[in-house]
């Protein structure tokens, strides 16, 4: 349930990818979700494409369905990340 009270969210990088909302550690899923957290996290306040984005998780070698796979994992980050109860249209919302 929000209160409506702010809710800190702390990452660390260095090491294994970790995250904690308010003190309570978050679940990040797979190694390649991670891997689309860590790089939107070093990116921090920048736009990035669909393209870079797959091109620093995947490298030069990215999946085959990676337009698709890609959005997949954006979706369960989000999911993750976002306040309990946070509906999915605010999710998208640019700042």
């Amino acid at each position: 349930m929000d209160d409506g009270s702010p809710q800190l969210l702390r990452f660390e990088v260095l090491g294994p990818l970790r995250a904690w909302r308010n003190g309570a550690p978050l679940e990040l899923g797979p190694v390649k979700r991670q891997a689309v957290l860590a790089a939107l996290l070093l990116r921090q306040g920048a736009v990035v494409s669909h393209e870079w984005l797959l091109d620093a998780v995947w490298g030069e070698e990215p999946p085959a369905g990676g337009h698709k796979v890609l959005p997949t994992h954006v979706n369960s980050l989000r999911r993750v990340l976002d306040p309990e109860g946070t509906p999915p249209a605010e999710t998208r919302r640019s700042p």
